[in-house]
């Protein structure tokens, strides 16, 4: 007598097919964000003034008028904010003046390195100072000016 049988094999399942991404600029989120502050040097004539404005998420300004002696000093302060939902940005700071026979800007910036950048995490926020000075004292009616302009330009970094 012969007993004979049928054997199950395997059946294998496979799935298979593509995946893609594009950027989005929305996941990159860098902005100013508050209230920016005015502080003046000490002795500062009362005719001086100084205005911090933000005029929108990625645009600030910052108007000095009246500066009269050498040391006067007006800084504003903006905070920015990486508001990216997981993406690093890398910051690049700059502070150019085009009168540096009679102005002179500083920035500061809490964790800048020396080649003026640095990191910041989402959600983080960096406190940027920007400070004109008057380097030399005027002599003549002729009205004296400069025009700042201190860029940061922020770069995303995967985290």
């Amino acid at each position: 007598i012969g007993i004979g049988y049928a054997a199950i094999t395997t059946i294998p399942l496979k799935i298979s097919g593509t995946a893609g991404a594009t950027t989005k600029q929305g996941n990159f989120v860098v902005r100013f964000e508050g209230t920016p502050t005015v502080t003046k040097g000490e002795n500062l004539d009362a005719s001086v003034t100084a205005t911090a404005t933000l005029t929108d998420d990625t645009n600030a300004k910052f108007e000095v008028a009246g500066l009269t002696a050498k040391g006067d000093k007006v800084t504003a302060k903006y905070t920015i904010k990486n508001a990216s939902p997981d993406l690093t940005a890398k910051l690049t700071v700059n502070d150019p003046v085009e009168n540096t026979t009679y102005f002179k800007a500083t920035k500061t910036v809490t964790g800048l390195a020396e080649n003026n950048t640095m990191e910041l995490a989402k959600d983080a926020t960096v406190e940027v100072e920007l400070t004109v000075e008057l380097i030399k004292t005027p002599v003549t009616d002729d009205p004296v000016a400069t025009t700042v302009n201190m860029s940061i330009n922020a770069d995303p970094v995967q985290p």
